[in-house]
Protein backbone atom coordinates (compact mmCIF):
# COMPACT_ATOMS: atom_id res chain seq x y z
CA UNK A 1 0.00 0.00 0.00
CA UNK A 2 1.64 3.28 -1.14
CA UNK A 3 0.72 6.78 -0.84
CA UNK A 4 2.75 9.80 -1.43
CA UNK A 5 3.14 13.14 -0.80
CA UNK A 6 2.95 16.65 -3.41
CA UNK A 7 6.66 17.14 -2.77
CA UNK A 8 8.52 14.03 -3.46
CA UNK A 9 9.44 12.13 -6.30
CA UNK A 10 6.96 9.66 -6.73
CA UNK A 11 8.60 8.61 -10.41
CA UNK A 12 11.89 7.05 -8.88
CA UNK A 13 10.06 5.87 -5.94
CA UNK A 14 7.10 4.22 -8.44
CA UNK A 15 10.34 2.91 -10.59
CA UNK A 16 11.98 1.06 -7.62
CA UNK A 17 8.95 -0.04 -5.80
CA UNK A 18 6.69 -1.22 -9.02
CA UNK A 19 8.86 -4.35 -8.80
CA UNK A 20 8.99 -5.48 -5.57
CA UNK A 21 5.26 -6.80 -4.65
CA UNK A 22 2.69 -9.06 -5.77
CA UNK A 23 0.31 -6.54 -5.83
CA UNK A 24 0.43 -3.05 -5.24
CA UNK A 25 -2.54 -0.10 -3.63
CA UNK A 26 -2.14 3.42 -4.18
CA UNK A 27 -4.08 5.46 -2.04
CA UNK A 28 -4.22 8.80 -0.55
CA UNK A 29 -2.37 10.26 2.16
CA UNK A 30 -4.24 11.73 4.98
CA UNK A 31 -2.82 15.37 4.67
CA UNK A 32 -3.46 18.10 2.79
CA UNK A 33 0.23 18.02 1.56
CA UNK A 34 -0.99 14.20 -0.61
CA UNK A 35 -0.31 13.93 -4.24
CA UNK A 36 -3.25 12.99 -6.34
CA UNK A 37 -3.27 9.40 -5.87
CA UNK A 38 -4.58 8.64 -9.34
CA UNK A 39 -1.73 10.35 -10.25
CA UNK A 40 0.96 7.56 -8.99
CA UNK A 41 -1.65 4.79 -10.15
CA UNK A 42 -1.13 5.90 -13.70
CA UNK A 43 2.87 6.21 -12.94
CA UNK A 44 2.78 3.08 -11.64
CA UNK A 45 0.45 1.58 -14.36
CA UNK A 46 2.97 3.05 -17.24
CA UNK A 47 5.52 1.15 -15.72
CA UNK A 48 3.79 -1.85 -16.34
CA UNK A 49 2.99 -2.73 -12.44
CA UNK A 50 0.67 -5.64 -12.54
CA UNK A 51 -1.98 -6.41 -9.93
CA UNK A 52 -2.47 -2.63 -8.98
CA UNK A 53 -5.71 -1.11 -7.81
CA UNK A 54 -6.40 2.31 -6.73
CA UNK A 55 -8.19 3.38 -3.64
CA UNK A 56 -8.90 7.06 -2.96
CA UNK A 57 -9.92 6.43 1.31
CA UNK A 58 -6.53 5.25 2.82
CA UNK A 59 -9.15 3.39 5.41
CA UNK A 60 -10.74 1.34 2.72
CA UNK A 61 -7.42 1.18 1.51
CA UNK A 62 -6.09 -1.12 4.36
CA UNK A 63 -9.22 -3.17 4.79
CA UNK A 64 -8.73 -3.95 1.07
CA UNK A 65 -4.72 -5.09 1.74
CA UNK A 66 -5.99 -7.15 5.07
CA UNK A 67 -8.44 -9.27 3.15
CA UNK A 68 -6.22 -11.26 1.24
CA UNK A 69 -3.48 -13.18 2.87
CA UNK A 70 0.01 -12.91 3.31
CA UNK A 71 3.06 -13.49 4.96
CA UNK A 72 3.51 -9.85 5.21
CA UNK A 73 2.32 -5.97 4.19
CA UNK A 74 4.37 -3.38 3.30
CA UNK A 75 2.73 0.78 3.83
CA UNK A 76 5.58 3.30 2.53
CA UNK A 77 5.38 6.47 0.58
CA UNK A 78 4.71 8.82 3.68
CA UNK A 79 5.11 8.89 7.07
CA UNK A 80 1.51 10.22 7.35
CA UNK A 81 0.36 7.56 6.10
CA UNK A 82 1.93 5.24 8.25
CA UNK A 83 1.05 7.00 11.33
CA UNK A 84 -2.32 7.08 10.23
CA UNK A 85 -2.21 2.76 9.41
CA UNK A 86 -0.82 2.67 12.88
CA UNK A 87 -3.65 4.67 14.63
CA UNK A 88 -5.94 2.77 12.99
CA UNK A 89 -3.90 -0.21 14.11
CA UNK A 90 -4.15 0.63 18.17
CA UNK A 91 -7.25 2.11 17.87
CA UNK A 92 -6.05 5.56 18.56
CA UNK A 93 -8.40 8.21 17.05
CA UNK A 94 -6.60 11.07 15.11
CA UNK A 95 -7.72 14.76 15.34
Amino acid sequence: MIGILNDKDYLHMADYLSKLFEKTIITRVPSERSNDPKDVYDTFKNLGTKNISFENDFEIAFEKLLSESADYYFISGSLYLVGAIRALIMGVKGP
